[in-house]
C-alpha cells in the first residue's frame, strides 16, 4: 500500500512490480488511479487467513442480490472510481484456499480482485489468478477493459471472472477453470442504479466450470445488454451450460453473436 500511494500521489503514476519470491498479503491491498501491479515470473502474492481484511461495506442494495455481489471491500485488492489502472505480468495472485466461498465473517475475504467503477483496466499478460474464494475477480461498473493472456484457475473454489454492468471489453486468450461460472456477464442492482452493459469481444480463449456454466449471461440480469461477439472458444466441460443465457430480472439481451465455439 506505500508503493501504490508513492506511485500514485508522488509520481503521478507509475509501476509497482514484485520481482521474484513469495508476497504474504495480510490485508486490503488498496489500488489507485493510474497505478499498475506487475508481477514478474516466479513472483506470488499470497492471500492470509490471519482475519485482518477490510471489513465488508454497508450496502442498502444488498436484498438485490447476493452477498457476495453486494460488498466489495473484503477482498484482497480492491478499487474504486480509479482511472488507468493495471494488474500485469507473468506471476501469480493465490488465495491460498483462505479466501472464503461463502458469506465471510468480518475480516475475512471472499474475492482476489474486486473493483468497482472504474474507466481503464488491463489484466493479464500472462497472469494467474489462483484459488480466488468466491470470486477471482468481480468487476462491477466500470468500462474499457481489456485482458490479454489471463489464466485463471478456480476449479476448487467458485466464479472465475464477473463482468458486471461494464461496457467496452475486450477478452483475448483467456484460460479459465472454475467450479461454478467461468466467464460471466451480468447486471445488478449492488451499485444502487440500473447500468449498461455491451460493447465484447471475447475471442481465442479456453473455459471450463465444473459445476455451472462455462460462458454466461446472468442470473443477475436487471440492465440490457446488447453487442457481444464470441469467437475461436474452446469449452471444455460444463455440468449446467457450456453456452447459457438468462435473463432472471427483466432485462434485454440483444445483439450477441457466436461463431466458431468448440464444446
Amino acid at each position: 500500500n506505500k508503493a501504490i500511494n508513492a506511485a500514485s500521489s508522488a509520481a503521478g503514476g507509475g509501476v509497482v512490480r514484485f520481482p521474484p519470491g513469495d508476497y504474504k498479503s495480510k490485508n486490503t491491498i488498496h489500488m489507485k488511479s493510474h497505478v499498475t501491479l506487475r508481477l514478474d515470473k516466479g513472483a506470488t502474492l499470497q492471500g492470509s487467513g490471519a482475519d485482518t481484511y477490510d471489513k465488508a461495506e454497508s450496502n442498502p442494495y444488498d436484498a438485490y442480490q447476493d452477498y457476495g455481489h453486494s460488498h466489495f471491500h473484503n477482498a484482497m485488492i480492491h478499487g474504486d472510481r480509479l482511472t488507468d489502472i493495471g494488474f500485469v505480468g507473468q506471476g501469480v495472485i493465490d488465495g491460498m484456499g483462505n479466501l472464503i466461498t461463502g458469506n465471510p465473517k468480518s475480516g475475512e475475504a471472499d474475492k482476489i480482485i474486486s473493483l468497482t467503477r472504474c474507466d481503464g483496466l488491463r489484466l493479464g499478460d500472462g497472469l494467474t489468478l489462483r484459488r480466488g474464494g468466491h470470486f477471482a475477480a468481480l468487476i462491477n461498473g466500470c468500462e474499457n477493459v481489456t485482458s490479454d493472456r489471463l489464466t485463471i484457475d478456480t476449479a476448487s473454489d467458485r466464479d472465475g471472472w464477473n463482468i458486471i454492468s461494464t461496457t467496452n471489453v475486450t477478452v483475448t486468450n483467456a484460460n479459465i477453470k472454475a467450479n461454478d461460472d467461468a466467464l460471466v456477464f451480468k447486471s445488478d442492482y449492488a451499485l444502487g442504479a440500473k447500468l449498461p452493459n455491451g460493447h465484447v469481444r471475447v475471442n481465442d480463449s479456453f473455459l471450463s466450470a465444473r459445476c455451472c456454466n462455462a460462458l454466461m449471461f446472468g442470473s443477475e440480469t436487471c440492465g440490457d445488454f446488447s453487442d457481444y461477439r464470441f469467437e475461436n472458444i474452446r469449452i471444455d466441460g460444463a455440468d449446467k451450460s457450456g453456452l447459457g443465457m438468462v435473463s432472471m430480472d427483466g432485462a434485454k439481451i440483444s445483439d450477441v453473436h457466436y461463431r466458431n465455439i468448440t464444446m
